[in-house]
């Protein structure tokens, strides 16, 4: 299979184009016309396509490692860190003592990279 590049994304060629039936199958036409073939690089969850001089690659990769990102996933919710807050300042602190040592297990688990 041929494929171009167009603003980013992928487009096949068509079945039909200016009169010749089975345009899609005519690898000298394909060619001719700038149509590449794709190989398939990396590994990972999300994809990207780079545009080489003979080929188009499809990339996979792994988005790059967000320490805060998954810190802010397991922290207390703000609303619950509040609530513990104004616990503590009418004299009742356990909430708040409880949600600052997850918080700290959280920081000694997820480490910055």
């Amino acid at each position: 299979m041929m494929y171009k590049l167009q603003e980013g994304k992928l487009i096949i060629p068509q079945k039909v184009w200016k009169g010749i039936v089975g345009y899609d199958k005519n690898l000298d036409l394909l060619v001719r016309d700038g149509w590449k073939p794709m190989i398939e690089t990396g590994e990972g969850e999300l994809v990207q396509y780079i545009e080489k001089e003979d080929h188009i690659e499809k990339h996979y990769y792994n988005p790059p490692y967000d320490y805060r990102a998954e810190r802010e996933k397991l922290y207390p919710s703000l609303g619950d860190m509040i609530d513990a807050i104004c616990k503590a300042y009418d004299g009742y602190p356990d909430e708040l003592q409880t949600l600052m040592a997850q918080r700290q297990i959280i920081k000694d688990t997820v480490k910055k990279q």
